[in-house]
C-alpha cells in the first residue's frame, strides 16, 4: 500500500498466494520450499510476515498501488454505508474515473486537448470518460510502449493514470456488490466533490475499515 515513501504504493509483481488450494494437500508446496532450502541454509528470515494473514493485492490490469485492496477482508455493503455511516453509495459516480472539464488542464497543460481528442469521450456535461484502450493503467503502459519515451508521452501517460486512480471505492473482485475505500482516497477529486456531510461520513466508514473492523478478522 502507499506510505510516506512511495505515495503510489509498489507493485512488486508478485503472485499472491491460493490459500484455499494449497490447504488441500496439507501446504505441500511450503514444506517442499522450505525441505529444499534447509539444504543450504541453518536459519529462515521470513520478511514481510503480514503477508501470511492479509496481503495487498493488486488487479492485474493496475500499474500502481493505489487501486488495491487487502485480502482476505470484509469490504462494505451499500446497505451496510447508508445504515451504518450514513453514506449513500453511488456506483457509477464513486467507482469509476472522475475525470472533469475544471482539472484536465492541471494534469495534461498543453498537451490537454490532444489528449480530449485521444483518449477521452466527452459525455456533455463538463464530464469524460476513457477510452476503452486506456481505460486500465495496464492499457496506457502497452498503449505508449509502442513510442518513443520522450518527455510528452510520459507527461500524458502518467495523467491518463493518474486519473484512473481517481476513484473512491473499488469494488470487489468476488462479490460485485461489496465495495472497499479506495485506500489515501481523501488525495482524489472524487473525494472533493463531497458535500462536508458525506465527507464525514465517509471519513468514519473509512477510518472504522482501514484501523479497526479487521482487527479481530485478521487475528
Amino acid at each position: 500500500p502507499p506510505d510516506d515513501f512511495s505515495i503510489m504504493g509498489q507493485n512488486w509483481g508478485f503472485p499472491t498466494y491460493n490459500w484455499e488450494v494449497m490447504k488441500r494437500d496439507g501446504y505441500q508446496w511450503w514444506k517442499n520450499r522450505f525441505r529444499k532450502m534447509a539444504e543450504y541454509f541453518d536459519a529462515y528470515r521470513i520478511d514481510h510476515i503480514l503477508g501470511f494473514f492479509r496481503i495487498w493485492q493488486i488487479p492485474n490490469d493496475a500499474i500502481h498501488g493505489l487501486l488495491g485492496t487487502f485480502y482476505p477482508a470484509m469490504p462494505y455493503t451499500a446497505d451496510e454505508m447508508r445504515n451504518n455511516y450514513d453514506f449513500w453509495m453511488n456506483r457509477e459516480r464513486f467507482t469509476k474515473p472522475y475525470i472533469h472539464e475544471s482539472f484536465i488542464w492541471d494534469i495534461f497543460g498543453e498537451y490537454t486537448e490532444e489528449v480530449k481528442d485521444r483518449f477521452l469521450i466527452n459525455r456533455g456535461d463538463y464530464r469524460y470518460d476513457l477510452q476503452e484502450f486506456v481505460g486500465t493503467q495496464r492499457g496506457v503502459k502497452e498503449y505508449f510502449d509502442q513510442f518513443a519515451a520522450d518527455d510528452k508521452n510520459k507527461h500524458i501517460s502518467e495523467g491518463l493514470m493518474q486519473l484512473i486512480d481517481d476513484v473512491l471505492f473499488i469494488v470487489d473482485r468476488n462479490d460485485p456488490s461489496k465495495y472497499h475505500p479506495r485506500i489515501s482516497a481523501q488525495s482524489t477529486r472524487i473525494y472533493q466533490t463531497l458535500n462536508d456531510y458525506e465527507k464525514g461520513c465517509f471519513n468514519r466508514l473509512y477510518d472504522d475499515f482501514f484501523y479497526r473492523r479487521h482487527n479481530q478478522f485478521w487475528y
